[in-house]
């Protein structure tokens, strides 16, 4: 399960490190941060406490593995956009 965590947080700070490079205003970064980390949290929450029996640590767990996995398809997103750059 720790593998889980540290992997999904770590798509999670790729994708905001990566997103300094690709959204163009300040405001609009942190608009784009904000929406991400409130879907984040949305998902992680729902998961943890809605469609799993977790209690106590687990939910925890449970909690940031899905909060890093709602960032994966942002993560692509900045992937393939890079990807184009390079070209």
């Amino acid at each position: 399960m720790i593998v889980a965590v540290i992997l999904a947080l770590g798509v999670t700070g790729w994708v905001h490190f990566r997103l300094a490079f690709q959204v163009p205003g300040t405001l609009q970064l942190w608009a784009g941060r904000i929406m991400l980390l409130l879907v984040g949290a949305g998902f992680g929450w729902a998961m943890s406490q809605v469609y799993t029996d977790t209690r106590g640590l687990a939910a925890s767990w449970v909690f940031l593995t899905y909060f890093g996995v709602a960032h994966l398809p942002a993560a692509i997103i900045l992937w393939l956009k890079k990807q184009r750059d390079k070209s």
